[in-house]
């Protein structure tokens, strides 16, 4: 295994964080609003890209990108917590695992 140097770490890190701000936008009350800031910013809005709605409380995710700077906003969708109080007890669970 190699060793690298403090340095290396450093820009390693900065870069990650560089990276998740390109996906991440922060909070904003419309899509309008997040991609706006975005491209304010000078960055691209992309699939997959990801902020936090104000307004409904909630995280939503880029599923379309607009056509570019000016265009219509893309299609967002939210994600959407799911309702695990109906998934399987612990004892259904471990028995289910000792039989497989």
């Amino acid at each position: 295994t190699a060793k690298y140097s403090a340095a290396y770490w450093a820009d390693q890190a900065a870069s990650s964080v560089a990276n998740f701000d390109e996906k991440y936008y922060g909070n904003y009350a419309s899509d309008a609003a997040a991609e706006d800031a975005h491209e304010a910013a000078g960055k691209t809005v992309a699939v997959g890209d990801l902020y936090y709605n104000t307004t409904i409380n909630a995280v939503k995710y880029c599923k379309v990108a607009p056509s570019g700077t000016g265009a219509p906003v893309g299609t967002w969708g939210e994600i959407v917590a799911v309702d695990t109080s109906n998934f399987a007890t612990n004892g259904f669970a471990i028995a289910m695992s000792i039989a497989l």
